[in-house]
Parts: C-alpha cells; structure tokens; sequence
C-alpha cells in the first residue's frame, strides 16, 4: 500500500529539469524526491519481507535476485547522472516485473 501511495505521489511531482536556468518549483522537485526515495525503501523491504517468509527455493532466490538487481539499479542511479533517467526506468521497470511475477 506504502509503495503504491508513494510510486503514485512521486509521479504527481516534478522534479527539476535538467537544464539549471529553468524555473522550477523546489517544493516539487524536495517532494519528488522524498516519494521516490519512500517508494524504494517500501519496494525493498516488500521484497526482503517475502524473501524471509519464501516457502519454496525458487521464491526465495528469485527475491534475492530482484532485492539485489533493485540495489544496484539505486546505487547506479546516484553514480550516473547522465543516464539517470534510463537508469529510473528500468528500476521501475524491475519493480512491476517483480509485483508480476511473484506477487
């Protein structure tokens, strides 16, 4: 529920552009990203909470898989500033696969 409140609220705000000398509103962009931030620590703890309670092997592994793919994905996502929409994307892209596939 966290997480689909926080997705949800992440897309309403902006964040800023990526060109400095647009106007933007830094209340958006500070709320943009307290959502996004609430709305990956809610995914991770979903996904760590189904990993422990996994009743098969697969699940388990599965869990792991996507918690890892979910961390590096962040941690990506704050090195590469050039990409970091592309890098967005596919953590979010992660994120639907695994409500998919294992939820």
């Amino acid at each position: 529920m966290l997480y689909a409140i926080s997705i949800s609220l992440s897309g309403i705000f902006c964040t800023k552009p990526f060109f400095e000398s647009d106007d933007y509103s830094h209340f958006e962009d500070r709320a943009h990203s307290v959502f996004a931030n609430l709305t990956g620590i809610s995914f991770s703890l979903g996904v760590a909470v189904r990993m422990v309670f996994a009743e098969f092997l697969v699940d388990f592994v599965l869990n792991t898989v996507f918690l890892l793919l979910v961390l590096v994905g962040s941690i990506a996502f704050s090195k590469v500033s050039s990409r970091r929409g592309i890098v967005q994307r596919g953590i979010f892209f992660l994120g639907f696969l695994w409500l998919v596939i294992l939820y």
